[in-house]
């Protein structure tokens, strides 16, 4: 949450009894004190628009599409990364999966299959992009 407001907004605590019953009674007396829902409401909606949001989530897709894409067994070590007990089960399950994607390829092979052409990799720098008006709405760029 530090990520999406400011410190003064927030109160965190560590996941224990002490922290949370010390962070709550702080909370609950500073906000007698100084918090203003009306003015607290008014800061959020200045510090977020939509837009920046899509560009901040379109930033997180380019960076996630350009990082490699690990292969069987590098997986598998960080599905045991998960925990104890959970790791384990998380890498049965994944083995168990792989077996039977394994099965249904050897049933169904993938040369077989028509494959719907990925375009989020393909760019098409002749199209136009639609134009929005003030208010949001979707502008028709043809002239009647």
């Amino acid at each position: 949450v530090p990520e999406v407001l400011p410190p003064d907004m927030i109160h965190l605590a560590d996941p224990n009894v002490d922290s949370l019953v010390k962070e709550l009674s702080r909370a609950v007396s500073e906000k007698n004190e100084n918090a203003n829902p009306f003015k607290f409401h008014q800061r959020v909606r200045e510090m977020y628009s939509w837009e920046r949001v899509a560009r901040e989530t379109i930033l997180v897709y380019d960076r996630v599409l350009k990082k490699p894409r690990l292969n069987f067994l590098q997986r598998l070590a960080r599905y045991k990364t998960v925990g104890g007990i959970a790791g384990y089960v998380a890498c049965v399950l994944a083995i168990t999966l792989h077996f039977v994607v394994s099965l249904v390829e050897w049933w169904q092979p993938r040369d077989l299959i028509d494959v719907v052409p990925d375009i989020c990799c393909q760019q098409n720098e002749n199209a136009e992009k639609p134009k929005h008006s003030k208010d949001n709405k979707l502008q028709n760029n043809d002239t009647d």
